[in-house]
Protein backbone atom coordinates (compact mmCIF):
# COMPACT_ATOMS: atom_id res chain seq x y z
CA UNK A 1 0.00 0.00 0.00
CA UNK A 2 2.74 2.53 0.53
CA UNK A 3 4.08 2.06 -3.06
CA UNK A 4 0.71 2.85 -4.18
CA UNK A 5 0.46 5.80 -2.25
CA UNK A 6 3.75 7.07 -3.41
CA UNK A 7 2.63 6.09 -6.92
CA UNK A 8 -0.36 7.53 -6.24
CA UNK A 9 1.43 10.82 -5.33
CA UNK A 10 3.78 11.24 -7.69
CA UNK A 11 1.90 10.39 -10.13
CA UNK A 12 -0.77 13.30 -9.47
CA UNK A 13 2.05 15.39 -9.14
CA UNK A 14 3.37 14.29 -12.88
CA UNK A 15 0.19 15.58 -14.45
CA UNK A 16 1.41 18.92 -14.29
CA UNK A 17 4.57 18.20 -16.15
CA UNK A 18 3.11 16.34 -18.35
CA UNK A 19 3.67 17.87 -22.05
CA UNK A 20 1.74 15.66 -24.56
CA UNK A 21 -1.29 13.81 -24.88
CA UNK A 22 0.21 10.31 -24.74
CA UNK A 23 2.17 11.11 -21.56
CA UNK A 24 -1.37 12.12 -19.70
CA UNK A 25 -2.67 8.66 -20.91
CA UNK A 26 0.36 6.98 -19.84
CA UNK A 27 0.21 9.19 -16.21
CA UNK A 28 -3.96 8.32 -15.87
CA UNK A 29 -3.00 4.28 -16.75
CA UNK A 30 -0.53 4.66 -13.52
CA UNK A 31 -2.92 6.58 -10.90
CA UNK A 32 -5.92 4.13 -11.95
CA UNK A 33 -3.67 1.14 -11.24
CA UNK A 34 -2.37 2.95 -7.74
CA UNK A 35 -5.85 3.95 -7.09
CA UNK A 36 -6.98 -0.18 -7.99
CA UNK A 37 -4.36 -1.53 -5.62
CA UNK A 38 -5.53 1.17 -3.00
CA UNK A 39 -8.47 1.66 -2.29
CA UNK A 40 -10.20 -1.66 -4.85
CA UNK A 41 -9.06 -4.15 -3.39
CA UNK A 42 -8.49 -3.97 0.48
CA UNK A 43 -11.93 -3.25 0.21
CA UNK A 44 -12.85 -6.06 -1.33
CA UNK A 45 -10.82 -7.99 1.05
CA UNK A 46 -12.16 -5.83 4.29
CA UNK A 47 -15.57 -7.17 3.19
CA UNK A 48 -14.92 -10.63 2.26
CA UNK A 49 -13.67 -11.18 5.30
CA UNK A 50 -15.88 -9.40 7.42
CA UNK A 51 -19.15 -10.77 6.52
CA UNK A 52 -17.39 -14.41 5.45
CA UNK A 53 -17.53 -14.20 1.81
CA UNK A 54 -21.22 -13.40 1.67
CA UNK A 55 -20.64 -9.49 0.63
CA UNK A 56 -20.71 -10.15 -2.99
CA UNK A 57 -22.41 -12.73 -3.82
CA UNK A 58 -25.68 -11.36 -5.32
CA UNK A 59 -24.22 -8.86 -7.28
CA UNK A 60 -23.55 -10.26 -10.10
CA UNK A 61 -27.32 -11.92 -10.14
CA UNK A 62 -28.86 -9.02 -9.20
CA UNK A 63 -26.79 -7.24 -12.26
CA UNK A 64 -28.01 -9.94 -14.56
CA UNK A 65 -31.99 -9.01 -13.70
CA UNK A 66 -31.91 -5.30 -13.33
CA UNK A 67 -29.90 -4.88 -16.60
CA UNK A 68 -32.74 -6.63 -18.34
CA UNK A 69 -35.44 -5.02 -16.31
CA UNK A 70 -34.06 -1.75 -16.86
CA UNK A 71 -33.88 -2.39 -20.47
CA UNK A 72 -37.81 -3.76 -20.91
CA UNK A 73 -38.48 -0.19 -18.91
CA UNK A 74 -36.92 1.79 -21.29
CA UNK A 75 -38.42 0.11 -24.58
CA UNK A 76 -42.09 0.40 -22.72
CA UNK A 77 -41.99 3.72 -21.52
CA UNK A 78 -39.73 5.27 -24.05
CA UNK A 79 -42.30 8.42 -24.08
CA UNK A 80 -40.99 9.36 -20.51
CA UNK A 81 -37.38 9.18 -21.13
CA UNK A 82 -37.73 11.02 -24.27
CA UNK A 83 -35.74 14.49 -23.83
CA UNK A 84 -37.41 16.40 -26.41
CA UNK A 85 -40.48 17.61 -24.57
CA UNK A 86 -43.34 19.29 -26.43
CA UNK A 87 -43.80 22.41 -24.58
CA UNK A 88 -47.13 23.92 -26.09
Amino acid sequence: MKISTITLVLSYYSYSLASSLSIIYLITVLVSISITLLCTLPLAFILNNWFNGIAFMGSGVGGMFLNSLAGKLIVTNRQHYNHKKDIS
